[in-house]
């Protein structure tokens, strides 16, 4: 070590010195990640798109639903297409709100299984 507390030698980086600054910690954590589970982690998690697509979704059923209740509408074919847009809206936002639960859980599954790796204390 120099004479400075958590200096440390100067290091090379193609042919320049760099100096390197380190500030201690009275403890570190160091996990071992398998292949795959660095993978799922890279990849990240989809769930804030589902959950990005799921509530304007939600939203526009369910404004067509209190069209569809509260006005009287022109023409059959009017009616039809407010009735697909409100099952299609209400069908696929929930589909995607529960991916957006089924994954979220299943990224904290995986990061909690890494913490336990090391024993709390």
């Amino acid at each position: 070590m120099s004479e400075t507390e958590g200096e440390g030698p100067p290091r090379t980086k193609g042919g320049e010195t760099v100096r390197v600054v380190r500030g201690r910690v009275d403890s570190l954590h160091i996990y071992e990640l398998k292949e795959d589970e660095l993978d799922t982690l890279a990849k990240g998690s989809p769930a804030s798109l589902y959950l990005t697509f799921s509530f304007p979704l939600l939203t526009t059923a369910t404004s067509f639903l209190v069209t569809l209740l509260t006005t009287e509408m022109r023409s059959q074919s009017q009616e039809t297409i407010f009735v697909v847009i409100v099952c299609v809206g209400y069908i696929v936002g929930f589909v995607l709100l529960s991916l957006w639960l089924f994954y979220r859980r299943s990224m904290s599954a995986l990061v909690k299984h890494i913490k336990s790796r090391i024993p709390e204390g």
